[in-house]
């Protein structure tokens, strides 16, 4: 008779639950990224208005 809370399987679905809730947390932190990216730009842009600041927009 095989008892539902053998050692391996709880080691292995506490190893899915680690894996879904990584899985989770990673497409919440891509679509933070994503949302910031779009508002505030990348570091290409980010870079270039420090520059333009700091020269007191002479160009």
């Amino acid at each position: 008779m095989q008892n539902a809370f053998m050692p391996e399987s709880l080691a292995a679905n506490a190893a899915l639950y680690l894996l879904n809730l990584a899985c989770y947390l990673l497409d919440r932190q891509v679509e933070s990224l994503a949302k910031d990216f779009e508002n505030n730009g990348g570091f290409t842009e980010k870079l270039y208005n420090i520059r333009k600041n700091r020269r007191g927009d002479k160009w």
